[in-house]
């Protein structure tokens, strides 16, 4: 037998032995039993509902940070298609008139507003705002370099209902130069408008008001009709808006033509007075088509000969 001291450390060596086994067993179970739990509470992902969803995408806030369109061609727009070419001459068969057409005697109050040497990429719009404020047409007389320059604002003029004539290519004075000369410089104006507006080019308004024979043979052969003015403010000279406002309303009758020019900022301020006081005054302002009752466009002519209220050679001269 073992003597009594080495009996007790014996038994509480078995007895430690015994407890750190059942501290070790309890351990396992409590690991599994939380494993378990952890396990059960992880989303499914055969579950939609339970899908963690991707953070939404920020748009920049400054519009810098995006494409630009010039570094991707934007798509075509079916409510604005490309303008094809449409089956128009570019000039009528011949003329409406073989005279000069500086007015129309009227009994009835109409008046043509006209503009001179446009377009312009500061000042066209601006008239035309002014224009489309009253609700009023106009005939723009454009320069053919100045279309080919600004080609948008002649599609803007156009794309907002007004007619469009031209008033030859370099705004030189015609009369001084040849024959070739001068059906070489209206051929280059109508090619030029009609690229952009696709429209038969009726109407041509001579630099300065200056014709001659020669010009009116050309001009003539082309099938063009001769448009001048018998109201002329002086726009270019004068820069007082009301003296200009003054002047219309002084020459204005039933039947006129008034002349005014683009890219002068007496005009444009005067314009809305002008307007105004001429519809007041119980006028209709039409374009220069419906003046004389012509169809730009039309391969046979409304009208021929002599008309009331036509004249020759202008007096005066625009600059």
């Amino acid at each position: 037998m073992l003597p009594a001291t080495k009996k007790n450390a014996s038994t509480i060596t078995m007895l430690s032995l015994s407890l750190a086994l059942f501290f070790l067993c309890s351990w396992s179970v409590a690991t599994g039993i939380v494993g378990a739990a952890f396990i059960d509470v992880q989303p499914n992902n055969s579950d939609p509902d339970l899908l963690q969803k991707p953070p939404s995408l920020s748009v920049p806030a400054n519009n810098s940070d995006r494409e630009s369109p010039a570094d991707k061609p934007s798509p075509p727009n079916p409510t604005n298609p490309p303008m094809e070419p449409k089956d128009q001459p570019l000039f009528p068969l011949e003329p409406y008139t073989m005279e000069i057409l500086r007015g129309q005697t009227e009994t009835v109050k109409r008046v043509a507003l006209t503009f001179d040497d446009g377009p312009d990429p500061n000042w066209t719009t601006l008239y035309l705002d002014v224009l489309e404020e009253y609700e009023v047409p106009a005939t723009f007389f454009f320069i053919g370099v100045n279309i080919a320059r600004y080609p948008h604002v002649a599609e803007e003029v156009q794309a907002r209902g007004h007619e469009i004539g031209v008033h030859s290519h370099t705004h030189r004075e015609l009369t001084r130069l040849s024959k070739e000369q001068i059906k070489q410089d209206l051929m280059n104006s109508a090619q030029t408008l009609y690229n952009i507006t696709q429209e038969t080019v009726a109407y041509f308004r001579p630099p300065y008001g200056a014709t001659n024979d020669t010009l009116k043979d050309v001009a003539h052969g082309l099938g063009q009709t001769i448009i001048t003015w018998n109201v002329d403010p002086k726009d270019w000279q004068i820069n007082d808006p009301d003296l200009i406002a003054n002047e219309v309303l002084r020459q204005t009758q039933p039947g006129s033509v008034i002349l005014m020019h683009e890219g002068k900022a007496q005009t444009l301020q005067a314009l809305p007075n002008i307007i105004h006081l001429l519809l007041q005054d119980g006028y209709e302002f039409v374009t220069v088509s419906d003046l004389f009752g012509y169809q730009p466009g039309d391969l046979i002519p409304v009208s021929s000969g002599h008309l009331p209220g036509t004249e020759g050679n202008n007096p005066d001269m625009e600059p």
